[in-house]
């Protein structure tokens, strides 16, 4: 999954608005919109970790969510694949 993608996963999960999450971060709805849709490259780090903030997810939960089953080859995809939805089912009973 790609990095915009876990961060609309982590803020619809938790039932959170994209202007909630903005302003949580300190920036414009239309910039975390074009995050969540087509990412930006090179993104700096510290937006990185203001949207992780708002959304109130450890990095290493966002990382795991971000990564490729390709890049993690020495995991099982099937096992990857129940992580995920584990992830996610703990991320919305948090909110």
């Amino acid at each position: 999954m790609e990095l915009g993608k876990a961060i609309r996963l982590c803020r619809q999960s938790k039932a959170l608005t994209l202007e909630t999450v903005a302003g949580k971060a300190n920036m414009s709805t239309s910039y975390l919109s074009k995050i969540e849709r087509c990412g930006i490259a090179n993104l700096p780090v510290g937006t990185l970790e203001k949207i992780r903030k708002a959304l109130d997810i450890p990095a290493p939960i966002l990382a795991f969510l971000a990564s490729d089953p390709i890049d993690l080859k020495a995991l099982d995809p099937e096992l990857h694949r129940r992580l995920e939805s584990t992830i996610v089912s703990l991320i919305k009973e948090s909110a």
